[in-house]
C-alpha cells in the first residue's frame, strides 16, 4: 500500500453520542492490532487507506464499547456499539486518510482493537470511489449510496424527484445499471465493462441491440473528476 498519510495534526475534536472531547490521534497499519490499558474513555486513532478497500474494525472490552469511523473530513460514516465488543465494516469512498474512535464507558478497563483490509483490484477502486458523498452536477447534486456495501449502489439526483438508477458490479470489471423511476423501470439497463489499457481506462457500453459504445479516459483524470462534497449516507 502506497503511503497517503499526508497531515501532521495531533489533535482534533472528536463527536459522538454524548461525548465531543478533544482527543489526541494515533497512526495505525491495516493489519494491526492495538491493546490499550487503563487511560481515556475515547481513543482516536487513523489510517492511510485507498478506494474501494472493504475495511473492518473491532474492538472487544468488558463493558459497554463503540466505534466510530469517520470520513477525512471528520464527518461520522458509520457506528457500532455493545456490550463487550462492537464491529464495523465499510467500503472506503477515497484515497485518505480515515479515522477510527474507541469510546467505552469504563477507563479502568483494557481493550483490544483490530482493524483489517487488503488493497481492492481497479474495478472495485473504480466501482466505489465516491459512494456515500454528495456531489455537484451542474446545478443539480448527485448522492451515491451504497444498497449492498461492494456490490450495489443506487444514485440519486436532486433535480429529478422519484428517479434514480441502481448498480451491481460483477467480475472483471462488469457493471450493470437499471433506471427506474418511483417503482417503475424507466429506462432499459447498461451493461459497462471497464478494462486497463497502458495508461487508459476502457468503458464499453452495451444498451442492448446497438453496437457498444467504447469511451477511453486517462486513467490518473479519471481518478480526479467528480470530487465529493459532503457525506451523505451516515449509517449505511
Amino acid at each position: 500500500m502506497r503511503n497517503i498519510l499526508r497531515f501532521t495534526s495531533i489533535a482534533l475534536i472528536v463527536c459522538a453520542p454524548s461525548i465531543c472531547v478533544a482527543q489526541d490521534v494515533t497512526t495505525i497499519e491495516l493489519g494491526q492490532t492495538i491493546t490499550k490499558e487503563k487511560g481515556t474513555t475515547t481513543d482516536l486513532y487513523r489510517f492511510g487507506v485507498l478506494t474501494g478497500t472493504i475495511v473492518t474494525g473491532t474492538v472487544t472490552s468488558s463493558g459497554n464499547v463503540a466505534l466510530v469511523l469517520y470520513t477525512p473530513a471528520g464527518e461520522e460514516m458509520l457506528s457500532s456499539n455493545g456490550d463487550g465488543s462492537a464491529t464495523i465494516s465499510a467500503v472506503i469512498p477515497l484515497d485518505d486518510v480515515f479515522m477510527i474512535a474507541v469510546l467505552r464507558d469504563n477507563n479502568n478497563s483494557s481493550y483490544q482493537l483490530k482493524i483489517t483490509g487488503d488493497d481492492p483490484d481497479i474495478y472495485m477502486s473504480l466501482f466505489a470511489r465516491g459512494v456515500g458523498f454528495a456531489r455537484a452536477s451542474g446545478l443539480a447534486t448527485v448522492t451515491v449510496c451504497w444498497i449492498e456495501p461492494g456490490i450495489k449502489k443506487r444514485t440519486t439526483f436532486s433535480d429529478l424527484k422519484g428517479y434514480y438508477s441502481e448498480t451491481t458490479i460483477g467480475r472483471q470489471g462488469y457493471e450493470y445499471t437499471e433506471y427506474f423511476d418511483g417503482d417503475a423501470k424507466r429506462y432499459i439497463s447498461k451493461t459497462n465493462r471497464y478494462r486497463v489499457e497502458g495508461g487508459e481506462l476502457v468503458s464499453d457500453y452495451d444498451i442492448g441491440g446497438a453496437e457498444p459504445e467504447q469511451y477511453r479516459f486517462p486513467l490518473a483524470k479519471e481518478f480526479e473528476n467528480n470530487q465529493p462534497m459532503k457525506y451523505a449516507c451516515q449509517g449505511k
